[in-house]
C-alpha cells in the first residue's frame, strides 16, 4: 500500500503545514485542550504551544483561543482561522490523493511483497530529542529549539544526525562563541526511544509538525 503525505511550506516565513500540525489542530478541536492534544501526540505542552504560535505569526491571527474557568474548567478551541486552515489542508490532501490515485496504485504494485520497511534496518529505532534547558548558551544561540524525531541505530547516532541536519540553522553568535551543538549535550537535551513513531526513516530528522529537515 502506498500513502501520500502532503506538506505545505510557506515562504519566506519558513513555517509549514503538514500531517503533524494538522493532527494537532484536529485533536485540539476534538478534545478542547492543547495539553490533551499534545499528550496524545507524545509532545510537550510547550512544543505544541510554540508550533501554534509559529502558525499564528505566519497567518497574522490566532488559530487557537484558550478559555479559563467556567463550568467545564476552561479549555481551548480552534478559531475561524484555525478551522479554515485545517479544512483547507484536508481538502488539499483529498484532492491530491484523488488526482494521483492511479499513479499511487501503480507505484504500490511495484513494491516487492517481502520488502523491508522503507529506510529501516534491524537495529534502527526512532528517538525523540527534546530541548530541556533553553537558557543554556548553546540553546540561546540556536535558531531551532523544537522537538525532533530521529531515525537512528543509537541515541548517540540520533544526536549526531540532529546536530548535522541543524548545523545550517545556527546563529552567527554560536559560531562566534564556538559553542557546541546543543543536540549533542545530554545535560540540556533529552534523547529517548519513541516506539509510537513509525513514519521516520533511518537518518531522517523530523520536526513535530511533520516536516523533515533538509540535509546540511
Amino acid at each position: 500500500m502506498a500513502r501520500l503525505s502532503i506538506r505545505i511550506d510557506f515562504e519566506p516565513s519558513g513555517s509549514a503545514l503538514g500531517p503533524g500540525m494538522a493532527e494537532l489542530l484536529e485533536r485540539i478541536g476534538q478534545d478542547g485542550s492543547i495539553r490533551k492534544a499534545a499528550g496524545a501526540m507524545k509532545m510537550s505542552y510547550r512544543k505544541a504551544w510554540l508550533l501554534l504560535q509559529g502558525l499564528q505569526r505566519t497567518f497574522g491571527g490566532p488559530v487557537v483561543v484558550t478559555e479559563t474557568g467556567g463550568a467545564a474548567g476552561g479549555g481551548a478551541r480552534l478559531t475561524g482561522l484555525g478551522n479554515k486552515l485545517l479544512r483547507t489542508y484536508r481538502t488539499v490532501e483529498k484532492t491530491a490523493a484523488r488526482a494521483v490515485e492511479s499513479d499511487m496504485l501503480a507505484l504500490a504494485a511495484l513494491v516487492q511483497k517481502d520488502a523491508a520497511l522503507r529506510g529501516k534496518t534491524d537495529n534502527m529505532n526512532v528517538y525523540r530529542l527534546d530541548p530541556m534547558i533553553l537558557s543554556h548558551p548553546s540553546w540561546q544561540a540556536s535558531s531551532i529549539k523544537e522537538l525532533l524525531f530521529v531515525g537512528a541505530g543509537s541515541d548517540k547516532e540520533a544526536r549526531e544526525f540532529a546536530a548535522k541536519k541543524t548545523i545550517a540553522m545556527v546563529t552567527a553568535a554560536r559560531f562566534a562563541a564556538k559553542l557546541h551543538s546543543p543536540w549533542l549535550d545530554s545535560k540540556i537535551t533529552s534523547c529517548v526511544l519513541d516506539p509510537s513513531k513509525t513514519d521516520v526513516n533511518e537518518g531522517e530528522v523530523v520536526m513535530a509538525n511533520g516536516g523533515s529537515l533538509p540535509i546540511a
